[in-house]
């Protein structure tokens, strides 16, 4: 991703890594410029774990940035820019939900299990204690279940859940069809649900 600055003598057109380049130069007039075309996203991922807390999801994102400012001479891949600042936020928001023990809400029925939207799509109707779940946990499962799971499986999971990318992107990195991607990890969220409910059931 690159964007297009305006200077005293005209237009620049620069890429990420050039604007990294000139960041790290002094040019801090680019750093806006830099995290602007992520922060929808950085602020969409901070929600999964911080639910409504508009103030907290302002901070954490700006926490964010100011740490991957402050970083930027560490990162070695800078075409890596956007996934490695996003996860960044995402550590961040984890954190942040673990200190302050936030809730979201949990499925109604177990039996519809849908990680999709239990961890990405979550309402912000406030509900009993009783229909909630601790972020902290439902992280944890998560990452659990994935590191156990079929690596043909838990391998694409990971990279659409916790490094935010698209099926067209899991199917570049992994040199396979996109259709393949596409049916991995349809399996793979069918073996999650099978894996929680099944437990919950036997739980009961």
């Amino acid at each position: 991703m690159g964007n297009c600055t305006t200077y005293p003598n005209g237009i620049s057109c620069l890429s990420e890594s050039e604007m990294i380049d000139r960041i790290l130069q002094s040019e801090t007039q680019l750093v806006d410029e830099l995290f602007k075309p992520y922060d929808v996203r950085a602020r969409s991922i901070a929600r999964r774990f911080l639910h409504c807390d508009t103030s907290r999801i302002d901070d954490v994102v700006q926490e964010a940035t100011m740490k991957a400012y402050l970083n930027l001479n560490r990162l070695r891949n800078r075409e890596r820019f956007g996934s490695w600042f996003l996860t960044i936020v995402r550590n961040m928001a984890i954190d942040a939900a673990k200190r302050e023990n936030v809730y979201i809400d949990k499925p109604i029925d177990d039996s519809k299990w849908d990680f999709d939207s239990w961890l990405m799509n979550r309402p912000c109707n406030a509900v009993g204690p009783s229909e909630r779940i601790s972020l902290a946990d439902m992280a944890q499962r998560l990452k659990s279940e994935l590191s156990i799971l079929d690596r043909a499986y838990g391998e694409p999971l990971w990279m659409l859940y916790f490094e935010e990318r698209s099926y067209n992107e899991i199917a570049d990195i992994l040199g396979k069809p996109l259709g393949t991607i596409k049916s991995l990890i349809h399996r793979g969220k069918a073996i999650l649900r099978e894996r929680i409910y099944g437990e919950a059931t036997a739980a009961a």
